[in-house]
């Protein structure tokens, strides 16, 4: 499901975004993997994790080239689930 997708009641729509919430959201996303760019913590990721990593933040830098907020959301990476649940890869 992307960044404006919305489903109600089964009632698939897309939604509006401002420009706050995807800065919002690229601001959360570079600091969540902030820690995983430390080169002793990298180590710990498999060659296609750093290369995911690497293309996430470099797009979430790249956010704010789009013309409108929805366009910036349109084309926002997906998030593995790795990432979110780093804390399990200590």
């Amino acid at each position: 499901m992307g960044f404006r997708d919305l489903d109600t009641d089964g009632e698939k729509s897309v939604r509006d975004v401002e420009w706050d919430e995807v800065l919002v959201y690229r601001l959360t996303i570079l600091n969540l993997t902030d820690n995983w760019m430390l080169s002793d913590r990298e180590t710990l990721l498999t060659e296609e994790q750093r290369t995911e990593l690497i293309t996430i933040r470099q797009l979430m830098r790249d956010v704010t080239d789009y013309d409108t907020a929805n366009e910036a959301a349109d084309n926002l990476p997906e998030i593995p689930s790795w990432v979110y649940n780093s804390q399990n890869m200590e």
